[in-house]
């Protein structure tokens, strides 16, 4: 029996700034490592967020994960042998969608009440090089 080593990816925005009795969305992608094979994928925000998403390569890409309850965060899981992967020119896309309805502008932190947080995590073998992600 073959034992992989797992390991995760994990992108972070820190681009988040809601405008007082606003919106924004805010995004970014990721390389994948070369033959990554996906088992378990998620999303992770804050309070004021509408919509989080994980796409294939884009915005109009395969969604992947879509979760519309912060508290309850859809998940993503796929496994053998059709386990998630990328293609060479393929990168892992997310986005986060946010309503502020204070008269604070609310920014990136780790307070569930007060500031947002935009992360797509994606559990995947073997382990080998950690990819890189952007947001913007």
């Amino acid at each position: 029996m073959v034992i992989w080593e797992k390991g995760a990816l994990v992108s972070f925005n820190t681009g988040i700034n809601i405008p007082p009795q606003g919106t924004q969305t805010v995004s970014g992608t990721c390389t994948i490592p070369a033959g990554a094979k996906f088992f378990l994928m998620s999303t992770h925000t804050h309070k004021f967020a509408t919509l989080a998403q994980v796409r294939k390569s884009s915005a109009t890409g395969q969604e992947l994960v879509r979760t519309e309850d912060w508290e309850h965060p859809s998940v993503g899981q796929w496994s053998a042998p059709n386990f998630l992967t990328f293609a060479a020119t393929e990168r892992l896309y997310y986005s986060c969608t946010y309503q502020n309805p204070t008269n604070a502008a609310v920014r990136v932190g780790t307070s569930a009440a007060t500031n947002e947080m935009c992360m797509a995590i994606g559990y995947y073998f073997p382990a080998a090089n950690i990819g890189r992600c952007t947001g913007f």
